[in-house]
């Protein structure tokens, strides 16, 4: 049974493929195109039962923001075939959206035991477990996604941040050096390299990297805040207050 829906798998990747960049137009636009698009795809599953159009009527609602909407949806999918891991995803990442990571990571580990290649599930419960601060377990999802996809760079800040949460400073700064390497264009490293290197008292690495930020953006509160704590710890006290009072007057109202 598991090896005759494993055999439809191609033709669902097929049409699922043609159909999510339809959607992501549609949800792009919005409005009334989007309720237009929405109607065509809640009334094509009603007409086919397939999986498939369960799952992508599901999906396009999700996107939407119709997080009630989608679940019945992605619920019919894995009831018409359990062994249809996209569904699972579904539900994986509307528990997810709902902030229950628990339930989240349940159906995520679902479409991966029927699928361990599916990359956006192997993505999905590492931020669950994430969240949870299962952070070897996440440490390892992460990574199996990267190694398949090395360019990755999504998932490498995720990784990057995951490392800043769990307080692993050097693996951080790692990561995210990884990252300038593959993109010297990647900006937004750069503030939270800064943050790193004054977490691992290589202060004047912090203070170059944060100077170098506020150059291209003076208007980066968080940013020069932190400056202003580095300069207080190295006892610049002057150039301290000029960062405090540059952040403080960027402060989003």
């Amino acid at each position: 049974e598991f090896q005759e829906a494993k055999d439809r798998w191609q033709a669902y990747r097929r049409q699922i493929g043609l159909e999510v960049p339809k959607q992501d137009q549609a949800v792009s636009a919005g409005g009334s195109r989007l309720d237009q698009k929405i109607s065509q795809y809640e009334m094509k599953a009603e007409i086919e039962g397939s999986s498939v159009s369960n799952y992508l009527a599901g999906r396009i609602l999700g996107l939407a923001g119709r997080l009630d909407q989608a679940r019945p949806f992605f619920e019919r999918s894995v009831s018409i075939d359990r062994f249809f891991y996209w569904g699972h995803h579904g539900l994986g990442t509307y528990f997810a959206m709902r902030e229950m990571p628990e339930p989240a990571a349940k159906h995520y580990q679902q479409a991966l035991d029927l699928n361990p290649d599916f990359a956006k599930a192997s993505r999905g419960l590492a931020m669950c477990h994430m969240q949870l601060r299962n952070y070897d377990r996440a440490e390892s999802l992460f990574k199996k996604v990267i190694s398949g996809e090395p360019s990755d760079i999504k998932t490498r800040y995720v990784l990057a941040r995951m490392y800043i949460q769990a307080g692993r400073y050097a693996e951080a700064i790692n990561e995210l050096l990884q990252i300038k390497q593959r993109d010297p264009s990647a900006e937004k490293a750069d503030a939270l390299l800064a943050f790193c290197y004054s977490r691992t008292e290589a202060l004047e690495k912090a203070l170059d990297t944060y100077e170098a930020v506020l150059q291209r953006d003076r208007e980066d509160w968080r940013s020069a805040m932190e400056l202003g704590k580095i300069f207080l710890r190295m006892g610049r006290h002057h150039d301290a207050a000029v960062r405090f009072q540059q952040g403080l007057d960027n402060l989003p109202l």
